[in-house]
């Protein structure tokens, strides 16, 4: 199916709604119902009307009865005006006068009778296929019930209705299909103008041109509240984008520099061997354990990039026990631990790679005595590692947690251990913090509860 413009949409659904308002007025019968109301109330003001000219010849001729007051034919002449059918009846339901001239026929029975014959004006509604509404009122003398008259007519048809208020239906018609028209286009304007912002954007987006702020920043103040959160979504993607493509490119550069050198090492290694067939042996494993430390290094450094890359995802969350992991890795490591009950949402492997990397680094770098603590504070859990080493120099300090920074690189040093600690930190939204003086370095990871 094509797509249509979200005007075509808006200005369908106005149109629609108008449709099936009036399917709801026909359908539901609402319309009817007006109808039978209506011919009710115009019932009603015929009959009273006819009911003082019934007072008027009953006054004036007080000792006859109504059959003898010839009243037919008056009956007769409104039923022709008000294309009704009227009965006059006597305080027993007889009719005694009739429009149709056929007189003695006993409606005591009917329902609108017996409320008329009470003092009541009565109604109902009788037929199916040729409905009629009757309608009978007491005519009454000084407080005493004189007479009952009894009309009746057939209501108009909703359809019959529609046809006769075709020239005020139709100016209303179009005046509504107008009034929706036009707030369809402002509707359609005010949300399409923000709409049309946001894709230029996330189409500029996608061909690489992240100087696409104005425009977002133009969509994010929509007054159409969708767009306007789409939009901001779309500033912070962008600006995740932007991050994750400077990180690509800087984690690039700096794996290109670690590699290059153990590759440089091996390929000059294997060109010596190859090239000088009469080397002794004493040399030749001197360049083949060379060889293979610098093989061993790739293999670390591999392995510490794959950590470090699963570290960064913000996946497989689930309830930690942090008490019971902490004891478990320092037992590992036959080291002291201080915990307290404590349970964080995380990823249980990230976080036990990070404790382990804490671990081995107070080891290689610091001094006995070395502990482990973990303990909770507001709405945050603090898991450190504290040890009693020379400690860190100032400058050393700030450059620790960069991936790659290594001070023992000679002795097989990747730089990756305490980046994966803080990459593991980031992914569940906390931090790592490093105090170290002399005789006294704590690493200190902090996790929201």
């Amino acid at each position: 199916m094509k797509p249509r413009s979200l005007r075509s949409w808006l200005l369908l659904s106005h149109g629609l709604s108008l449709l099936l308002a009036i399917i709801a007025l026909l359908g539901t019968g609402l319309l009817a119902w007006d109808l039978r109301m209506q011919t009710k109330g115009e019932l009603i003001a015929q009959g009273e009307v006819l009911s003082l000219w019934v007072l008027s010849e009953r006054l004036s001729h007080p000792n006859q009865d109504l059959g003898e007051l010839g009243m037919g034919e008056k009956l007769s002449e409104a039923a022709a005006r008000t294309r009704s059918q009227i009965q006059l009846l006597d305080p027993a339901g007889v009719v005694q006068a009739s429009s149709g001239g056929v007189t003695g026929q006993d409606l005591s029975e009917l329902p609108e009778v017996q409320a008329a014959l009470s003092g009541d004006h009565g109604t109902t509604v009788r037929g199916r296929d040729d409905e009629k509404v009757f309608q009978a009122i007491p005519v009454r003398v000084e407080g005493e019930l004189v007479a009952v008259l009894l009309l009746q007519r057939s209501p108009r048809g909703a359809l019959q209705a529609l046809y006769h208020m075709r020239p005020k239906l139709g100016w209303s018609l179009l005046f509504a299909l107008l009034a929706a028209g036009i707030s369809a286009l402002l509707a359609a304007r005010l949300s399409s103008r923000s709409l049309t912002d946001l894709a230029d954007a996330a189409g500029h987006l996608a061909e690489g041109n992240f100087q696409a702020a104005e425009e977002l920043r133009a969509a994010r103040s929509s007054r159409v509240e969708e767009v306007a959160r789409l939009s901001s979504a779309m500033g912070q993607l962008s600006t995740r984008l932007q991050d994750r493509l400077a990180y690509i490119g800087e984690f690039a550069g700096h794996v290109s520099h670690e590699f290059k050198t153990p590759l440089a090492t091996l390929r000059g290694t294997v060109e010596l061997l190859s090239e000088d067939a009469e080397m002794p042996p004493e040399q030749r494993a001197r360049f083949l354990a060379n060889a293979n430390t610098e093989l061993l290094r790739l293999e670390r450094l591999v392995t510490g990039l794959l950590e470090l890359a699963r570290a960064e995802e913000q996946t497989g969350f689930e309830d930690v026990d942090l008490q019971a992991l902490t004891r478990r890795v320092a037992a590992r490591h036959q080291i002291e631990a201080h915990t307290e009950p404590a349970r964080v949402l995380g990823a249980p492997a990230q976080l036990e790679a990070a404790l382990e990397n804490l671990l081995q680094n107070a080891k290689t770098h610091g001094a006995a005595p070395f502990s482990v603590h973990l303990w909770s504070q507001g709405q945050h859990q603090h898991l450190e590692v504290r040890d009693a080493g020379p400690g860190i120099s100032p400058s050393n300090q700030a450059q620790v947690f960069e991936r790659f920074f290594t001070t023992r690189r000679g002795a097989g040093g990747t730089g990756l251990g305490l980046a994966l600690v803080q990459s593991v930190a980031l992914a569940h939204a906390g931090e790592v913090t490093l105090a170290s003086t002399p005789g006294d370095t704590r690493v200190r990871i902090s996790l929201r509860a």
